[in-house]
């Protein structure tokens, strides 16, 4: 049958088939175990909340038998002949993919006959194609379209394309975009109709008119091992996946068929929408879409990111937003409020399903181990956790005045802080990290700082920064941005001054609750010609001077009858000494004084012992001269001298040729 469906080139379907064995109790049709599909998007659970009653879904496709008797039941009276633009959609009993696509949406639930569909009280609105390459066949779809919504159509289902752009030229036009948007902005009085389409089986191109308007729900197809199907369009434009593989649904003459392809994922999701609208209609279609992609779940090991384009959690070209899940779907519809919360601490829920004012509500924690603070009886209720983290459910019970009752419910997590307070961490010198930053005219460099030398993964854990300015120039900038793993800065520098700063980390736990400051490292960065910058994987460790302590060199000149003491730059011996490097607490004091009194430091005393202890010579250095000591009368040898510069003091072996 799989073949047979592709060779009509109609629509693509080169996925094989997979059974899933779905262990599933909540539904009493024979082949419910084989729909592997239903049992990924958490259907069994949704099925508590809604099962789409009171919803219209259009289908657009080749026509639907609507005499299946696992069909008629949902068959909505009106449909629609796009060819003759008539009251009556067409049927021919060889054409499958209409009732098979209607199957998914909505076949009926627990009549012991064949399959279910997602939405299994929703109705079905049959509007009819030949789907083939013709003159009109954008005006007759657009005219279809346009129909369902102006009819009552709450969701429309498209389960066609352009087959990848060849042979189906006629479909592109404006007349068909104009009728999508006007059915997303003007359908269900100004709401919007919920307008899918399936990506295509023509990987990697998305099919048009899917990628047409950013606001139709475009959707991709996935296996049972929860990878894209290999035939699947993706690309920009994918919203979600849905299952498309081995997808058991009803075909003409009372039958069921398994077939394949994103015409099969599509109505999946056209079924979750119908689920929603059918628990909160006043839902604008771009609202729909938002939960839809909100909640889906991130499956097959793809590497789903944050995207600027888009705005409703990570995705993934190949993927999605991931894997529509039906349940969480119908929770963020109905209860608002947040699906994680700490331990001893409150949290605010809001019924947001529309209720009569007669109705009346009670909140439950049917665990009982969540309390209720206040605003029982209310739309918005505050709970607390207790004395038990875990998972808990969160229920609204509705009573309306004829007695019906209707629950609402939305799972949440209460996390447990444990000795959080008492932790710490550690950071360390980024291994990328310069030992200068570039200069000058404004240079701009981003500059890895430090790292967490015992990082702890996870979206919810954040990292809080501080970082400590001593000492920069103030014509100087420096930006700090810190990652969860890593704080870097943006070096922009006027001058030759050194930064130095000090930083420390501390862990917030998603509960709020702080862990001890880290280490605090202080950091010594020079500044380097922009021409001659290097990172540190390219920079050897800088020369140090002859002095540890002291900003002074020596050496003997005049065929050794003169001991020449000078001092050295004082900026550049401190880059040699501290670039890169991490400063204790005595070398930080040390290196402030000397930038603080620059410009007034005072005489270096130097004095000169021969190796019996006896001081031979002595005098006082000024910064930035020299001092000569005549020798020429001191024999060839060992010689010690010592440099005295207020507390400090610094002393040497020196060796007179």
């Amino acid at each position: 049958m799989s073949n047979l469906y592709y060779e009509s080139k109609l629509f693509s379907d080169i996925d094989p088939a997979f059974i899933f064995d779905f262990k599933g109790e909540c539904a009493n049709d024979p082949y419910f175990k084989d729909l592997w599909g239903l049992g990924s998007i958490n259907i069994c659970k949704a099925w508590n909340l809604s099962t789409g009653s009171g919803v219209n879904v259009a289908v657009v496709d080749h026509g639907i038998d609507k005499s299946h008797n696992d069909l008629r039941q949902n068959i909505h009276p009106l449909s629609f002949n796009t060819v003759t633009g008539k009251i009556g959609s067409d049927f021919k009993s060889n054409k499958i993919h209409g009732t098979h696509v209607a199957g998914i949406i909505s076949a009926v639930k627990d009549n012991h006959l064949q399959v279910v569909g997602v939405a299994p009280d929703a109705k079905i609105m049959s509007v009819s194609n030949p789907l083939v390459a013709s003159e009109n066949i954008s005006a007759e779809l657009a005219s279809g379209i346009s129909w369902a919504w102006k009819n009552g159509a709450d969701v429309i289902n498209n389960s066609w394309g352009d087959q990848g752009g060849s042979g189906y030229e006629k479909l592109h036009s404006k007349i068909l975009e104009d009728a999508i948007s006007e059915a997303i902005a003007q359908g269900r009085n100004g709401k919007g109709t919920i307008v899918l389409f399936a990506s295509g089986n023509f990987s990697p191109k998305i099919d048009y008119p899917a990628y047409a308007n950013p606001d139709i729900l475009v959707i991709g197809s996935i296996q049972s091992n929860k990878r894209r199907s290999n035939s699947s369009g993706y690309g920009r434009e994918l919203d979600v996946v849905a299952p498309g593989v081995g997808i058991l649904s009803t075909v003409p003459n009372n039958s069921v068929s398994s077939e394949d392809g994103t015409s099969m994922a599509c109505p999946h999701v056209a079924g979750v929408a119908a689920l929603i609208l059918s628990v909160n209609p006043d839902l604008t279609a771009k609202q729909v879409a938002d939960i839809i992609e909100q909640t889906a779940q991130k499956v097959g090991g793809y590497n789903y990111q944050n995207t600027y384009t888009r705005p409703n959690g990570t995705w993934n070209n190949e993927m999605g937003y991931g894997l529509v899940d039906a349940y969480k779907a119908l929770q963020k519809a109905t209860i608002a409020g947040p699906d994680e919360f700490c331990l001893k601490t409150d949290a605010t829920f809001e019924l947001i399903a529309p209720i009569p004012n007669d109705a009346t509500i009670k909140w439950e924690d049917p665990e009982y181990k969540l309390e209720i603070v206040s605003g029982q009886g209310t739309k918005s209720c505050v709970f607390r956790g207790t004395y038990w983290d875990g998972n808990r459910t969160i229920k609204a019970v509705v009573t309306y005045k004829d007695g019906t009752v209707k629950s609402f419910e939305k799972e949440v997590y209460v996390r447990y802080q444990g000795n959080w307070a008492n932790a710490q961490y550690t950071i360390k010198n980024h291994p990328q990290s310069p030992y200068s930053t570039p200069c000058c005219n404004g240079s701009t460099r981003v500059i890895k700082h430090v790292i967490l030398d015992d990082y702890m993964g996870g979206a919810s854990i954040k990292v809080e920064w501080k970082n400590t300015i001593v000492y920069k120039d103030p014509k100087d900038n420096f930006e700090f941005r810190g990652t969860n793993r890593e704080e870097e800065f943006v070096a922009t520098r006027y001058t030759f001054t050194p930064f130095i700063v000090e930083t420390k980390m501390r862990y917030i736990s998603d509960c709020g609750t702080p862990t001890k400051w880290s280490n605090t490292i202080a950091r010594y960065y020079g500044a380097i010609n922009e021409t001659s910058f290097r990172s540190a994987s390219a920079y050897n460790s800088p020369v140090k001077s002859t002095n540890e302590d002291i900003p002074v060199y020596e050496f003997f000149t005049n065929r050794a009858s003169t001991l020449r003491v000078q001092t050295e730059d004082l900026q550049q011996w401190l880059d040699a000494k501290y670039s890169g490097k991490e400063l204790n607490d005595k070398e930080l004091q040390k290196v402030l004084y000397y930038l603080n009194n620059r410009d007034n430091l005072d005489k270096i005393g130097v004095k000169v012992f021969d190796f019996s202890g006896k001081r031979i010579l002595q005098g006082d250095l000024d910064f930035g001269k020299s001092l000569d000591f005549n020798m020429s009368r001191y024999a060839k040898g060992f010689y010690i001298i010592i440099y005295e510069f207020g507390s400090i003091s610094n002393g040497k072996v020196i060796y007179k040729p």
